[in-house]
């Protein structure tokens, strides 16, 4: 290779690494971090400067045999909080995001007052069926329905509480379950710059 041949194929790589950098790293970066974040779900807390696990919610406490009752800490049937993760990528930059409305406030702590509505009890009441197993198909005041009744979880009471309840307006404390820092801790950084080493090493050996 001439001299000259070495310094055009220098240039190709530098324009491809500026692309790279510019383009599709945000993207990569983007999709590490998204992963990141939603492995810590699952997890049941956050990595950021070491693994911190967030509290046991009252539903685990509660020892209900349901379902809803197993799931941990900000998890639910839809897993609608962790699946909102998402990541929009710019020009050498990324952004992390979540577009739920309660998100901030799981990720912050807080009082929140929502408002007792009519579907809110209709809500309350079903989830109290479905946490006691008490179908339709039961006869009011027959064994199966009574023996599901005396033996209701602390989860069954609560929602059973919210139906019932005369207040129209509530005060809901919700701790704190960080698993959105301000800035991307050392744990998901050195993901990040171990891809971004091995991508760049590859545009060098071509």
């Amino acid at each position: 290779m001439t001299p000259e041949q070495f310094i055009r194929a220098l240039k190709k790589k530098a324009v491809k690494m500026k692309q790279y950098i510019s383009r599709t790293a945000p993207r990569i970066a983007g999709q590490i971090a998204v992963n990141h974040i939603r492995e810590d779900f699952a997890r049941g807390g956050m990595t950021h400067n070491g693994f911190q696990k967030w509290d046991e919610t009252r539903r685990q406490k509660s020892g209900g045999k349901n379902a809803s009752s197993q799931y941990g800490p900000l998890l639910s049937g839809r897993n609608r909080l962790t699946h909102s993760i998402g990541s929009q990528p710019g020009q050498g930059e990324v952004r992390i995001y979540t577009d739920v409305p309660y998100a901030a406030i799981h990720n912050n702590g807080g009082t929140t007052h929502p408002k007792v509505t009519p579907k809110m009890r209709k809500f309350a009441w079903a989830m109290y069926y479905k946490e006691t197993g008490i179908t339709k198909k039961m006869k009011r005041g027959g064994k199966a329905r009574k023996n599901r009744l005396a033996n209701e979880s602390e989860e069954a009471r609560n929602w059973k509480r919210l139906a019932l309840t005369k207040k129209t307006q509530l005060n809901v404390h919700v701790p704190q379950r960080r698993f959105m820092p301000d800035k991307p801790g050392p744990e998901l950084m050195k993901k990040v710059n171990a891809r971004m080493d091995s991508d760049l090493k590859k545009i060098m050996e071509q």
